[in-house]
């Protein structure tokens, strides 16, 4: 989604951006210059534009994004209120026994017993 929306919002822009306008001109003759002076390509000054709407692009794209999240994000609200809430369990759920899968007894754990593989103290204390 992010990609489409840099590829549109590049298409606008670059839609904006034509050799009529003043500001181009300035920009690329400007650029142009800056390029010859430290002796490189002049014609990295239309590179240097599209990275400019690229950037810009992908800019307007996260933006769009964002804003979609956090619509969606709002229309997700009123659910919660819809939402039933859930009725706790009546019986608790089996507890796990010391049988293997061929329904034969585990060997006991050596020095362990059931209390301190499983403590009910709380770590916080």
């Amino acid at each position: 989604m992010l990609a489409r929306r840099a590829q549109f919002r590049h298409a606008i822009l670059a839609g904006h951006v034509t050799p009529l306008d003043y500001n181009y001109r300035a920009m690329v003759s400007g650029t142009t210059s800056m390029f010859m002076q430290q002796g490189s390509d002049p014609t990295q000054a239309h590179g240097l534009r599209d990275g400019l709407v690229q950037r810009q692009a992908a800019m307007q794209a996260y933006v769009d994004n964002f804003c979609l999240m956090g619509v969606t994000f709002l229309c997700m609200i009123p659910l919660m209120f819809l939402m039933k809430k859930g009725t706790p369990p009546t019986k608790p759920p089996p507890r796990l026994t010391s049988k293997s899968s061929l329904g034969r007894a585990l060997p006991p754990s050596p020095g362990l017993t059931a209390e301190a593989e499983y403590p009910l103290t709380c770590c916080c204390n």
